[in-house]
């Protein structure tokens, strides 16, 4: 079972993405733009894999950023 999100940011943004459980497993993908996740810089096309996490910190660093999440549970 997974929950997905699409994530379409006009700017520079962040936001605190909290974890319905800290087992579950979270992954991202850039699709456009860049963001610091967790402290990791993504550019297009980088993917994120982050288990026994609560929360994850998201930071558009960019215009018309664009990422997908999905956490697995």
């Amino acid at each position: 079972m997974s929950r997905r999100i699409a994530c379409d940011i006009g700017g520079r943004a962040e936001t605190i993405y909290n974890l319905k459980n800290k087992n579950n497993t979270f992954f991202t993908f850039i699709i456009a733009g860049a963001f610091e996740i967790n402290g990791r810089l993504m550019h297009p096309r980088d993917g994120l894999a982050l288990w026994e996490v609560k929360s994850i910190e998201i930071e558009a660093l960019s215009a018309e950023a664009t990422l997908l999440c999905v956490e697995l549970f």
